[in-house]
């Protein structure tokens, strides 16, 4: 494995990163003026690089989890997260301020690039037009995120300046995803295939990502037919060559970076760009610090037996006396649960995990503890030894797989009343025998299911295969389950006792993120989402 350094440069008054794509030596961050620094491809690519760093941060995508109802968001206070869940959130939280700078910034990024790369007298025009089409992916990137929060949002595609930001108002959504189409279909030719990616570009932008991405913008639509074209010319091989990796627990680890399902990861650059936030998922007794973030039982229990069964079915081969067994083994590898065989999974770490009260072990349920589980569950996936004795890992995040795209033709097709059996071999069997299923109940199509049954099967698929991967709240806000979902007690294991807290969530009005307050005292056009006046 590879690993390449990751350096930051303060240049024309932003932060500008070297991501592990490429490897650079440092810049004198003092030497350059706006006149002098477009003089070369090589600030040009780090003003690029800084964008792509800022377009998926560190703590991103367990953020983006917290969200959902995977996980519990607890601490000794009320954080954000938890007022949000409780329903009494308005504009002055800082996580939606952070939420709207975030994606401006990137966005104000990749239009100083964008006005300026091509005074760059050093670089190829072919080159030019690659890493064009990388900014505008970010940018699109970016647009997607803010429509999906905030819903209308200001809209511009060139930087502007602060009279201009003070006054803008906000666009109609609609107007910014016929944006972020139009962008994505444009540029997809101008990206490269994977096979193309010599090593050190490995991380950048493909074709495949924005093909993916523009999948991802018409399913939030419930464009059918053309999310469906999109997964097509992935699933074809015209936008690259791509497969189920063999070891689903594999993908989460680092001797597996880069592998064949990847479409789109974050790299990362031991001791240099890593991740400390896992570290509060994660068991105390394999280098979790404190887990304030502990997996719901929610999760756990919509995990389908090896049978191929829920665990409340009829006929079910689920034995309540032995809860985490004969279960689908996505489960084990994404939760550690009581008696969690964590070294034979990752090969390092505790030989086994013992969560509930009695286990007499750091990771034992005690809710005197805040550093403990509140739920008795800590999490598995993506969970690496740290390193150098602090607590960063410097795994790669990926971003996109391929399994995405195999789960949402199969989406499309059941919406689009064109499921049958040939899909289904072609996309969710495929995924399930990849996971270790075998009962012929788990793989086979079900012939006789209707539309609404295998669409439930569908969007379970999805959250078992994506559960602590940052997506299952997107997923909700799309398919309008906020009040079956984010609704109602949160409740931990089988040994823990009672309603652990309970969640509130406002039809229509928790659907999308109130406008900050701080923005609107900046800019008085600015309106206020309906339900937070």
């Amino acid at each position: 494995m590879k690993r390449k350094m990751l350096l930051y440069i303060p240049v024309l008054g932003c932060m500008l990163g070297l991501t592990a794509c490429n490897d650079m030596e440092q810049l004198p961050a003092n030497k350059f003026t706006n006149a002098t620094f477009w003089t070369s491809m090589r600030n040009a690519e780090a003003m690029l690089n800084g964008a792509y760093a800022q377009m998926y941060p560190s703590d991103r995508m367990l953020n983006d989890e917290a969200l959902a109802d995977n996980v519990y968001d607890h601490t000794s206070s009320n954080t954000d997260n938890r007022v949000w869940h409780q329903g009494y959130a308005v504009g002055d939280l800082r996580m939606f301020s952070n939420e709207w700078q975030s994606n401006y910034q990137t966005i104000k990024n990749v239009h100083i690039f964008l006005a300026n790369v091509d005074a760059v007298k050093d670089g190829s025009v072919e080159q030019k037009v690659r890493l064009k089409a990388e900014a505008r992916f970010i940018r699109a990137y970016a647009y997607l995120r803010l429509i999906t929060f905030f819903g209308d949002v200001p809209f511009f595609t060139e930087d502007i300046t602060n009279e201009e930001a003070h006054t803008i108002e906000r666009t109609a959504r609609s107007t910014v995803m016929a944006f972020v189409h139009q962008e994505l279909d444009e540029i997809a030719d101008q990206l490269p295939l994977n096979s193309a990616l010599i090593d050190a570009e490995r991380g950048r932008i493909t074709k495949a990502a924005a093909v993916l991405l523009n999948a991802r913008a018409y399913l939030k639509d419930s464009e059918w037919g053309k999310a469906q074209g999109c997964f097509e010319k992935i699933m074809n091989g015209q936008s690259g060559s791509y497969d189920l990796f063999e070891s689903y627990a594999g993908l989460f680890e680092v001797e597996n970076e880069y592998n064949k399902e990847v479409i789109l990861d974050v790299s990362y650059a031991e001791n240099v760009r890593t991740w400390s936030t896992i570290q509060y998922f994660g068991p105390l007794s394999a280098g979790g610090t404190s887990c304030i973030r502990p997996i719901r039982a929610s999760l756990v229990d919509s995990y389908l037996t090896l049978g191929g069964y829920t665990i409340n079915e009829v006929g079910t081969d689920f034995d309540p006396a032995n809860p985490y067994v004969n279960r689908d083994p996505r489960m084990t590898a994404t939760v550690v649960y009581d008696g969690h065989r964590f070294k034979e999974l990752k090969g390092w770490g505790p030989e086994v995990i013992y969560t509930n009260p009695n286990g007499g072990t750091i990771d034992s349920y005690d809710p005197s503890k805040n550093s403990t589980s509140r739920t008795g569950f800590y999490t598995a996936k993506y969970f690496c030894p740290p390193v150098q004795g602090n607590n960063n890992t410097g795994i790669n995040i990926i971003m996109m797989r391929y399994a995405e795209v195999l789960l949402g033709y199969a989406e499309c097709a059941n919406e689009l009343g064109t499921m049958n059996v040939d899909v289904w071999n072609n996309t969710i069997r495929l995924i399930r025998e990849r996971a270790g299923f075998v009962a012929s109940k788990s793989l086979d199509f079900p012939i006789n299911a209707s539309q609404e049954a295998i669409r439930d099967i569908i969007r379970q698929e999805y959250r078992s295969e994506f559960a602590m991967e940052g997506r299952r709240y997107f997923d909700i806000l799309r398919w309008k389950i906020g009040p079956e979902t984010l609704n109602g007690p949160v409740k931990g294991a089988y040994f823990v006792p009672g309603v652990i807290d309970n969640f509130v969530f406002s039809d229509p009005r928790s659907y999308l993120y109130p406008i900050p307050e701080t923005e609107r005292a900046l800019n008085k056009n600015l309106t206020q989402n309906p339900g937070y006046n």
